[in-house]
């Protein structure tokens, strides 16, 4: 069963406009530093932020709670082999089975988050 759902849109000149050390450290967590360390290219760094704030804030979104604002160093968006998204959190019920994809576009990064109930 669906317990929640959530989308956020981020436009990427507002991310560039915040890009800056204490925005980075705000929004990302340690191993999703690791990963945006070793991007060399600027414009793909950007993009790669955007889409995990967007993730972040659609997640919140679907929790349907205030309880977990500015937390978002303590959720990780990682991905697979294959490119596809996922989402650790000790935030998260692990009851509940948290999907999320992500698009870009030269502008906007888009993320959708589905939460459902295993039980």
């Amino acid at each position: 069963m669906i317990k929640g759902i959530g989308v956020d849109m981020v436009e990427l000149s507002g991310i560039k406009d915040l890009m800056n050390d204490k925005f980075i450290d705000h929004v990302l967590s340690t191993e999703e530093k690791k990963m945006f360390e070793n991007i060399p290219v600027e414009e793909t760094k950007l993009s790669y932020i955007g889409g995990i704030f967007a993730a972040k804030e659609a997640l919140f979104k679907a929790l349907k709670s205030d309880k977990i604002t500015g937390l978002y160093r303590d959720v990780s968006i990682l991905q697979k082999e294959n490119g596809t998204s996922y989402i650790v959190s000790d935030l998260i019920d692990p009851s509940l089975n948290v999907h999320v994809t992500i698009s870009h576009t030269d502008n906007y990064t888009v993320a959708f988050v589905v939460i459902e109930n295993t039980k």
